[in-house]
């Protein structure tokens, strides 16, 4: 895990991402809401598509059980920049035209650097799961 500190704005993020990281139904709920937004809004958030959903597709499959070996603070941070990227008030509203989308790109890229390397692992046993069915 990256030794960088957290952006303090991620940090409310993170508290709710430990109330909910063991409501499955709830986690649910946040990822339909954050692909729903991201499809809602793909010309804006196209500079970070692809790492968001890889973020959404892990958070999934550790919901339904297919992938946990992922340490518990790597998830927490993994839902806590989802739970940032839905929140529409954030540190720079996403509704400000052009830039209400750059603090959300940042966290996201944080949390990619974060946890790196469970997220490339995650990334390495999709793939290898694809190929087997």
């Amino acid at each position: 895990m990256n030794t960088e500190p957290t952006p303090i704005h991620l940090k409310s993020s993170e508290k709710k991402a430990a109330e909910i990281v063991s409501n499955n139904n709830k986690l649910l709920t946040l990822l339909a809401r954050a692909k729903d937004k991201a499809i809602e809004n793909k010309g804006r958030v196209d500079g970070f598509w692809g790492q968001l959903f890889s973020l959404l597709r892990l958070v999934h499959a550790w919901i339904n059980g297919d992938y946990r070996v992922i340490p518990i603070n790597s998830t927490l941070i993994i839902v806590a920049a989802v739970i940032y990227f839905v929140n529409p008030f954030d540190l720079i509203p996403d509704f400000i035209p052009v830039i209400g989308y750059l603090d959300d790109a940042s966290i996201i890229a944080f949390v990619m650097k974060s946890v790196k390397g469970d997220i490339d692992k995650f990334i390495e046993w999709e793939q290898n799961r694809i190929q087997q069915n």
